[in-house]
């Protein structure tokens, strides 16, 4: 609402918007209302003047305008009196000019009421700007409630959704992690104990359990020895290391030919 009223004492502004850590934005008329990102969900934007603050405040200048238009006949109905008894008064004296008692006892019983149909008008007119102001802030107000209300429903919805959306998660997650134990857990061929696996044995486990141990967890030794790796045997005059173009291709070991007998394409004059 102070963004707001800051936007109506500039000339400039159109618009204004104000953001969840108290920054106020006022833009003129060319700017234009975009989607914000979730974060910025809770800015607030708005014209220089609600709909609603406007005619209220039109409301009330015309209803002044007639007030004040309605007490103008009483002050000059007060007046009007005025003339002819201060004309009477130069008529009777010397020279035809009243003096100053003359005047003032033709004109002491018209001050008074000219003075009570003026300060009643000034009221009446004042009585009227304090209901167009009374009139203007409780639309001002209904509008920014409207508006903070529908904020905190979208933030509710939001924050219902993201709570789903974790929940979801987490149930997924438990299951995956229920799924992965389970798997993980499974009691080896030979048992649980690790001298019943040579391949564990060998590399010097032998007490305890190891198909799985008390984490739950079987060790690489339970699936036995690992295959043994044969040793690629490379001919004499093979190598990839005496074929310049096997060597800017980065081949190494036996390309002309290979074990298989293939020739690589990058064998050529040494």
């Amino acid at each position: 609402e102070a963004c707001q009223t800051r936007c109506q004492v500039v000339p400039e502004c159109s618009h204004f918007t104000f953001w969840p850590d108290g920054g106020c934005l006022l833009t003129g008329e060319e700017s234009s209302v975009k989607a914000a990102p979730f974060k910025f969900s809770a800015t607030v934007t708005g014209p220089k003047f609600c709909a609603e603050a406007v005619e209220a405040a039109q409301d009330a200048i015309t209803a002044a305008g007639d007030a004040a238009s309605g007490l103008v006949q009483p002050v000059a109905d007060a007046t009007s009196g005025l003339v002819q008894p201060v004309a009477e008064a130069a008529s009777t004296v010397h020279g035809g000019w009243p003096d100053s008692s003359d005047v003032a006892d033709a004109t002491s019983g018209l001050v008074q009421p000219a003075a009570d149909a003026a300060a009643n008008a000034a009221n009446a007119v004042t009585s009227q700007v304090q209901d167009a102001k009374s009139s203007w802030g409780a639309s001002i107000q209904q509008a920014a409630d409207s508006v903070s209300s529908g904020v905190q429903q979208a933030s509710g919805a939001v924050s219902d959704a993201a709570n789903g959306a974790v929940d979801a998660a987490n149930g997924a997650l438990g299951a995956a992690t229920e799924a992965v134990q389970k798997v993980v857990a499974t009691v080896g061929v030979n048992g649980t104990a690790c001298s019943a696996y040579p391949a564990c044995v060998s590399v010097g486990i032998t007490e305890g359990d190891c198909c799985p141990n008390t984490d739950k967890v079987s060790l690489g030794c339970c699936a036995g020895f690992p295959k043994e790796v044969l040793e690629v045997k490379i001919a004499p005059g093979s190598e990839c290391s005496m074929f310049p173009q096997c060597m800017a291709l980065n081949i190494t070991g036996a390309c002309c030919p290979t074990p298989e007998g293939v020739k690589l394409g990058c064998c050529g004059e040494i």
